[in-house]
């Protein structure tokens, strides 16, 4: 159900933008006049409020058109894409058709522009293979626009070529964007649980940090090259002795001019690298327990932190998970080491 309508002008309207007061005055003269048409078809519209208030267009009269129906979730997704987006300094609406240049149709839940740049971003509430998100993609990126996807399916193809994240949470208690390891396929119960993701974050911050470029693709695989190393640290209780360790919950690498957020997981190839991270750890830094240990969780033996109580693996889940609780401790840097 969009969120938008163009007036006998073709001026685009949208719901959010809308005080309460010019959408009832805007109800009451599209009864009369019957002015405004559905930007998908250009049938007849009318205004319609669904139960939890949130305000939509909808077809005068079921035709041929086959937009699909829209949850409640995904008008809510919309809407934030959209202001985040215009918060970013971008200029944002709704449900914006557009073709390749061989003519494919193409319409975008929300199109965000700023300049020449232009940014499709998609909100995949049902399910879908990836060959077509793949192909989607690809007509957004014949016709010049980057695609961002949000897809509530938890397994998706993770490479360059599709920037996207899987939703996770619920409207009554937020929505968070849930990132895979490379080469990890995800099951619904880790989208219900949150759990086994390299990263998880508030919904809204997501989008802020990929419309203001600082979520970017990267890899390690550039080593050998000069590399600066910045370790994030907290302490935790373990809840299962109550020991407090000090852990490393992220890492930020700057290769070739280019900065690349790893976990310890990420690194457990790189034994130069580790041991350098290690040798340049102040003294006060006790890392007993950093150690390859196997996970049952992810069936992999992986360079992780640990308790030093009880030696309990503390997984990048755990960490994503209490990261918000860590009272600003994460952010101090310890060490700024030259590694090769």
């Amino acid at each position: 159900m969009p969120l938008s309508c163009l007036d006998e002008n073709g001026d685009r309207l949208h719901t959010f933008d809308l005080t309460s007061e010019h959408w009832s005055r805007l109800k009451f003269e599209n009864r009369d006049r019957r002015h405004l048409r559905m930007p998908c078809c250009g049938s007849r519209v009318v205004l319609k409020q669904s139960r939890r208030g949130t305000r939509f267009f909808a077809h005068a009269k079921i035709g041929s058109c086959r937009t699909a129906d829209e949850s409640e979730e995904h008008r809510a997704l919309k809407v934030m894409a959209v202001e985040v987006a215009r918060d970013c300094g971008w200029m944002a609406q709704t449900e914006v058709s557009g073709s390749t240049p061989s003519g494919e149709q193409w319409c975008a839940d929300v199109l965000a522009t700023k300049g020449s740049a232009r940014i499709a971003i998609e909100i995949q509430w049902s399910g879908q293979v990836d060959d077509e998100t793949l192909r989607r993609q690809e007509r957004y990126r014949e016709s010049g626009v980057r695609g961002l996807w949000l897809l509530r399916q938890p397994g998706f193809p993770v490479s360059h070529e599709l920037p996207a994240a899987c939703i996770g949470g619920n409207i009554k208690n937020g929505f968070y964007a849930l990132l895979p390891y490379r080469g990890a396929r995800m099951a619904r119960s880790d989208r219900e649980q949150m759990t086994g993701w390299k990263s998880v974050s508030p919904m809204r911050d997501f989008l802020r940090a990929a419309l203001s470029k600082r979520l970017r693709w990267g890899s390690i695989t550039k080593i050998g090259a000069r590399t600066t190393a910045v370790v994030l640290v907290a302490d935790v209780d373990c809840q299962a002795c109550g020991v407090v360790t000090d852990i490393i919950v992220g890492i930020e690498l700057k290769v070739s001019g280019e900065t690349v957020d790893v976990s310890l997981r990420d690194l457990t190839p790189y034994r130069s690298l580790i041991e350098e991270v290690r040798r340049n750890l102040p003294p006060s830094f006790d890392q007993g327990h950093l150690k390859v240990r196997y996970s049952r969780t992810r069936n992999e033996r992986y360079f992780s932190n640990g308790c030093l109580g009880c030696d309990r693996l503390y997984g990048d889940s755990y960490l994503s998970g209490h990261q918000s609780d860590a009272s600003g401790r994460l952010e101090k840097p310890l060490v700024h080491s030259g590694l090769n």
